[in-house]
């Protein structure tokens, strides 16, 4: 039997204390303590009868082991010139301690206390978070109509708003309830969660399906520096064999165009003429087509006080020809542009010599002022104007024969009508069509072939389809799109070339263009009555910013990640010839009823999960045993090709039951070549199989509450591949949960309950050592009232919201909602929105105190167009917005 004392071995000068003298049990005689050797009435010992009980009631641990004196039952002390067994000796020494105390701060256990009890009271725990899941109510009422949503809110702005005290979230009776997830464990419990790295043997992924795709792309100019936003990508027609690249920022560079070129040069910079960020700034370059005598480029960007589109022309420098002489600008037209976004900016030279500009809707969801069909303004056009002449009190002429030129009201500049915001257009080399890509409201993008005097129907028509979808529409007059994507495929379409080039002669006559967002590049051909050939060439993942030819006809596409690619074909390779099409040939499960995951794939958690309608949520994650996760402490942390993630999605039919699980969609995220791709397998009715996606799936989700005996019902949309990607943006990491302050927190492990980051850290999933986990922050649950409100509605719209609306990710509101930065620099507050104020007069992005004309809370409370996130809900979540309405309540001013 041993036994554990409180003993302070040494008093504050850092002697020994006087009191204390340890007998060896062997020797019997070996005194530490000077004073107690010579005392004489220390005698040999006696052997005495063990008492177990009081020696039980005694052994506790009570302080930490620093101030503990370890006793065996056999070894024997001198107190005071008294030699006794040291069992004998501990009640004594309890009384002293009790009477006397420790320096020590720790306060004592209750004794039923345990180790781990002791060592969790004394570390920070990590707050634990709730996960709403499987609590769906039975009395889940239909969401009221879109008009009566925001009417509803602003007719709160009427009543007198609680005190922020007063507006800690609580949730409506119609929305799922949050499902407690483990119970927090201190950073540093034993044992750990794992006591070994298992080895993951199967559920590897070395090729995607787009491996089967029959192109694939690759950088067309590697050993070029990176470009800052490139828009396009231009060769002027002078056969000098370089090629002109447009920046976002207000540039224009040159470089050979060679494989091998290693720098570029700059032809002009506008950065001080212009207004960039979102939609705006330098937008557009053409070359006249007699560019080699006059020296004429064209440039299209925004400028501000007031914000509007401008054309203008600006002449080569005499003395060199690879620099702009900017003082020679001309400005040709302008625009004033009613919003920052839909501002067109695309500009090419037809075959017929004049230059055709687009101009977009103006902005605002739906094209509030119905522009589009307002032949008197040039928003929502593409139009045709002469720049080798000049009409009176005008820098260019227009053309008679324009299909307005003789309607009164009309604009005379105008060759085609009806279009929301063609972003990018061309003109076939070989037959002079005109193709162009209309970027689409909420639904669908569309291909159109433009000519003279078409209305393309916007916003009568979005795509093939009425706009509003819910809205009866008279289609005749309108001329339809030759193809259109829905949202599953494409979200912002890239209008690109029919191919002339010889490098890719399968593609030889193919228009070819892309998305923005997904990444997907398409080929379709086209008799000139319906589309005949259409197919997906590959999926890049990148964003595309715009197609360009060379002087031969070859196509160059420009991302956003800075680089210039080209398509090229598909060479197999991988040790796998099929992707596999159902969940179980993955082999990442032993059981698809019980969803038992392979060795090797790692089970986590995360502190605020993102909304999923209430949804059941399980995660694994695996990477090949040859390697480790680069780790930090402030993003995504970085994974290595092969590297797994998954998400299951389940709910219990019948509320609280288990036993009534339904399995409805298991997600993937699989790196390879540098580079993540999603998939989603969509369970069948008979829940023995789950079976691969190409586009998106809709299933219905039942729950039936017995207590009340009502079923809620949820319609769930399964994402498509495309969806995947929208949500985990490059800028983001692509790998949204797997960071540190979602991850560092407790999880039931195998082996034991432990912190994640301490258990990965021990079976050394990391290219280094990880800190103490309680030196690493943690997101807060959003419903731990002992946290302020700012930090959990930070953590909620970081893990919600900040995956687009972040530094890197194009396309999105200038919005910075990352939890790590501040109030100040989120360019929200009084803030003037970008993509539209839902018809909220005065409406801002957030304005202090008041949330029924903050976007950022309204959009979280609606479920129609216009609503946030965009993707994956159905359903509000009523107790999140609370939270972010609370939070803007008890703001008082900006920084």
């Amino acid at each position: 039997m041993d036994c554990w004392v409180p003993i302070q071995k040494t008093l504050p000068n850092g002697a020994p204390h006087p009191a204390l003298i340890h007998t060896n049990s062997s020797s019997r005689v070996d005194e530490i303590s000077h004073a107690s050797s010579k005392n004489p009435r220390h005698s040999q010992s006696r052997n005495q009868q063990t008492d177990d009980k009081t020696i039980s009631r005694c052994h506790r641990r009570l302080t930490s082991q620093e101030n503990v004196l370890y006793l065996n039952k056999t070894d024997f002390f001198s107190f005071g010139g008294y030699r006794m067994r040291g069992h004998l000796l501990v009640c004594t020494l309890l009384s002293l301690y009790i009477l006397f105390g420790t320096p020590s701060c720790t306060p004592p256990i209750s004794p039923t206390e345990t180790h781990e009890q002791e060592s969790a009271r004394q570390e920070i725990s990590i707050t634990d978070s709730s996960e709403r899941t499987d609590s769906l109510d039975a009395e889940t009422l239909p969401e009221p109509p879109p008009q009566e949503q925001l009417e509803t809110i602003q007719k709160e702005e009427k009543t007198e708003p609680a005190t922020p005290d007063k507006q800690e979230p609580t949730p409506e009776e119609t929305t799922p309830e949050r499902e407690a997830m483990p119970e927090p464990l201190p950073d540093k419990p034993k044992p750990f969660g794992l006591l070994s790295r298992p080895s993951l043997k199967t559920c590897t992924f070395p090729d995607g399906p787009d491996s089967l795709l029959p192109m694939t792309i690759e950088d067309a100019f590697p050993k070029l520096p990176n470009f800052a936003y490139p828009l396009q990508f231009v060769v002027p027609p002078d056969n000098s064999n370089r090629i002109f690249v447009v920046s976002q920022y207000g540039w224009i560079k040159i470089f050979k165009n060679d494989p091998n070129a290693t720098s570029t040069t700059f032809f002009l910079s506008i950065a001080n003429r212009i207004v960039r960020g979102g939609e705006l700034g330098l937008l557009g370059l053409a070359f006249h087509p007699q560019f080699k005598t006059n020296g004429y480029v064209y440039i299209n960007y925004t400028a501000g006080n007031p914000l509007r589109t401008v054309v203008s022309r600006i002449t080569v420098s005499k003395t060199n020809p690879d620099v702009a002489d900017m003082s020679t600008e001309l400005v040709l037209l302008e625009q004033n542009q009613p919003a920052s976004n839909h501002n067109g900016g695309m500009m090419a030279f037809g075959t017929d010599g004049y230059l055709y500009i687009s101009f977009g809707d103006g902005g605002g969801k739906g094209d509030p002022n119905k522009n589009g069909q307002n032949l008197s303004t040039i928003l929502g056009s593409i139009i045709r104007i002469d720049v080798d002449k000049q009409d009176p009190g005008m820098k260019y002429a227009i053309p008679k024969d324009n299909p307005f030129y003789q309607t009164a009201g009309a604009r005379k500049e105008i060759w085609a009508y009806g279009l929301r915001n063609v972003w990018r257009f061309s003109f076939d080399r070989l037959t002079g069509t005109m193709w162009a890509g209309d970027v689409g409201q909420i639904a669908y993008e569309e291909i159109d072939i433009i000519v003279k005097g078409g209305n393309y129907g916007w916003n009568v028509m979005e795509g093939n389809h009425c706009y509003p979808a819910t809205a009866a529409c008279n289609k005749q007059g309108f001329i339809p799109p030759i193809i259109d994507h829905g949202r599953g495929e494409a979200k912002s379409i890239t209008g690109g070339y029919v191919y002339r080039g010889t490098r890719l002669p399968t593609l030889y006559g193919a228009y070819i263009y892309a998305d923005f967002v997904t990444g997907n590049i398409w080929a379709l051909r086209y008799d000139g009555k319906s589309v005949t050939d259409h197919k997906l060439l590959t999926s890049s993942n990148k964003k595309i910013a715009s197609f360009g030819e060379d002087s031969t006809g070859e196509l160059y596409f420009t991302s956003f990640d800075g680089r210039i690619y080209r398509l090229k074909p598909q060479t197999p390779g991988g040790n796998q010839t099929t992707f596999p099409t159902k969940l179980s040939d993955t082999k990442c499960f032993t059981s698809l009823k019980t969803m038992q995951p392979v060795t090797g794939l790692l089970p986590y958690s995360v502190n605020t999960p993102l909304w999923s309608d209430g949804l059941q949520k399980e995660r694994w994650f695996g990477i090949p045993d040859t390697t480790k996760i680069t780790f930090h402490p402030d993003k995504a942390w970085e994974f290595p090709d092969g590297s797994v993630i998954i998400k299951h999605f389940s709910m219990n039919a019948i509320k609280g039951d288990p036993s009534t699980k339904r399995h409805i969609e298991t997600r993937f995220l699989l790196k390879a070549k540098g580079d993540w791709r999603g998939y989603t397998y969509m369970w069948n009715d008979a829940q023995t199989e789950a079976y691969l996606l190409d586009g998106r799936g809709k299933t219905t989700v039942y729950q039936k509450d017995t207590s009340t005996n009502r079923t809620a019902i949820i319609q769930h949309t399964v994402p498509s591949r495309a969806d995947c990607m929208t949500c985990h943006t490059a800028g983001a990491g692509r790998v949204l949960g797997l960071e540190t302050r979602q991850m560092n927190r407790s999880h039931p492990y195998t082996n034991a309950t432990d912190n994640q980051l301490r258990t990965l850290d021990h079976i050394g999933m990391f290219t280094q050592p990880l800190a103490n986990a309680n030196t690493y922050e943690a997101f807060p649950s959003i419903q731990d009232t002992t946290v302020s409100l700012e930090k959990r509605a930070r953590a909620y719209l970081h893990s919600n919201c900040a995956n687009c609306h972040r530094p890197q990710v194009s396309g999105t509101a200038k919005i910075d909602l990352r939890a790590t930065t501040p109030l100040s620099q989120m360019q929200a507050c009084n803030t003037t929105p970008e993509k539209g104020d839902l018809g909220i007069t005065g409406a801002k992005l957030l304005i202090p105190g008041n949330p029924v004309r903050s976007l950022i809370y309204v959009r979280m409370a609606i479920r129609q167009e216009g609503q946030m996130p965009q993707l994956g809900t159905t359903l509000v979540d009523a107790e999140a917005s609370a939270l972010i309405r609370a939070w803007i309540q008890g703001l008082k001013t900006c920084p």
